[in-house]
């Protein structure tokens, strides 16, 4: 029979890849208005990277926001996909004819959030989050041969 921190553990490592991909459509999706609006307001060609940029960065803020919350570090885990793999997703979309550019860039994000994990002691699922939005995000920016 398991017990309540082992039920605990199987919530979280089932729970979370689909919730952080939704969260990371949601975010997909948010970008997507913002760019419709954009090109709606703004007639000209309005550079769609650094809108991409833009709110990669703004996501990063509002979750550094979020972790000053008085919520559960599960949660806290949980929402740290989208925001994370965002980020990555941009840097290999910026960098995509650069490919060793992107890879030391994803390579200096990954190793900041694990020394920053690490250094404030924060539990497994934060790195099970981080593995996550890694893999979500190489997924999905990833250049495609033709």
């Amino acid at each position: 029979m398991m017990n309540n921190e082992n039920r605990s553990k199987w919530i979280i490592i089932l729970l979370f890849p689909f919730a952080g991909l939704v969260l990371l459509v949601s975010c997909f999706f948010a970008y997507y208005a913002i760019t419709t609006l954009v090109r709606l307001v703004v007639k000209d060609q309005m550079p769609m990277g650094f809108i991409r940029q833009i709110f990669a960065m703004s996501l990063v803020l509002i979750y550094l926001l979020v972790l000053r919350l008085k919520i559960s570090d599960k949660i806290k885990a949980l929402l740290m996909i989208a925001p994370l793999g965002t980020l990555i997703i941009t840097v290999i979309l910026t960098f995509y004819q650069n490919l060793p550019i992107a890879i030391a860039l994803m390579s200096v994000i990954v190793i900041s959030v694990i020394y920053a994990l690490h250094r404030f002691h924060k539990p497994w699922y934060y790195y099970y989050s981080l593995i996550l939005a890694v893999l979500a995000a190489i997924a999905y920016g990833w250049p495609r041969p033709l």
